[in-house]
């Protein structure tokens, strides 16, 4: 909801397109207002996402692109156990852009995450994470 409560979920469709990319499409119960504010938390597993990174060993890229200016973006990735990574931001300016990345441990596990606010239409921007050797 715009006032930031919780209300009910969306029928949601999900489409792995032929270059690997992932498509969700979100089902709103009626049409949005012209002009309307919309607010929406979007959560998914993205099974394999990670074997570049985890299977591979080379270093993999978390970005978000959206066709309309999102007000808050986050990308959390949590690591197995005992695994560590250098980070560094995609296609993000410190001076230009308000983001940040942090990075925790909890119950053994390295998480690292990234929040962008005020990410503009048609903008390709993340991290990218490379295990420690």
């Amino acid at each position: 909801m715009v006032d930031g409560s919780m209300g009910p979920s969306f029928l949601v469709t999900s489409h792995w397109s032929e270059d690997g990319k992932l498509d969700v499409v979100s089902h709103f119960h009626s049409p949005a207002e012209v002009d309307s504010e919309i607010r929406l938390k979007m959560e998914w597993t993205w099974p394999k996402k990670c074997v570049p990174l985890m299977v591979h060993k080379k270093p993999d890229p978390f970005t978000f692109y959206f066709r309309q200016p999102v007000e808050r973006a986050t990308y959390t990735i949590i690591l197995p156990p005992g695994a560590e990574v250098h980070w560094d931001v995609i296609a993000l300016n410190r001076l230009r852009d308000d983001f940040e990345i942090t990075r925790r441990t909890d119950a053994g596990r390295v998480e690292i995450k990234l929040a962008i606010n005020n990410l503009p239409a048609n903008r390709r921007a993340g991290m990218v994470l490379e295990l420690q050797r």
